[in-house]
């Protein structure tokens, strides 16, 4: 079971003046990953029908997507909240930050656009870049941690057995594997 969630209603004023200030707006952003119960606030964005609008993604992959690619974004940041609680892990804030984040935007990973003629983009750079206005640092960050999702998933599939578990966790300098091998 992961952490408590905080009622709705006290997430309320962060997200109802969403395009009044840009002050409030930039408190609503922060608290997507960095709040107190930022899966809450990513799922309440979801029900309000706000979360394409708050995590924009470029206009020809926004037509690409629709307005529902929210939903798998919301349960993968929910996975890994379970996953840090599970596990006990200790992340700084940063970093637990970042590993949210990237979870969030998972689904998202292998999307990108055009930026000049014949030059891609991720789509995730865009979103944290643009929609998001938060620094590179969280687009490098959350690229390294994408890197190494699809590399650990390619390795999990090469050695996977019986009993074999292996979980994946990091931050924007590391990341780390976890291998468990239940032997009988």
């Amino acid at each position: 079971m992961g952490p408590a969630q905080p009622p709705a209603t006290e997430l309320l004023p962060l997200i109802q003046p969403v395009q009044s200030s840009p002050t409030r707006t930039k408190k609503l952003h922060v608290c997507i990953c960095a709040g107190p119960a930022p899966t809450a606030a990513v799922r309440l964005l979801q029900q309000l029908r706000l979360f394409d609008q708050v995590l924009k993604p470029p206009p020809d992959v926004q037509q690409l997507l629709g307005s529902e690619f929210g939903r798998p974004c919301v349960e993968i940041m929910a996975a890994a909240e379970a996953m840090l609680v599970q596990l006990k892990l200790e992340l700084s804030p940063e970093d637990r930050r970042l590993l949210l984040l990237a979870a969030l935007l998972l689904p998202l990973r292998s999307l990108s656009y055009s930026v000049k003629a014949n030059k891609q983009q991720p789509a995730t750079a865009y979103i944290i870049r643009e929609s998001l206005k938060w620094r590179v640092k969280e687009v490098d960050g959350v690229a390294l941690l994408h890197a190494q999702v699809t590399q650990l998933a390619e390795v999990k599939n090469a050695v996977k057995g019986p009993g074999m578990q292996i979980t994946i966790c990091g931050c924007a300098k590391h990341v780390c594997v976890s291998v468990t091998v239940a032997v009988s």
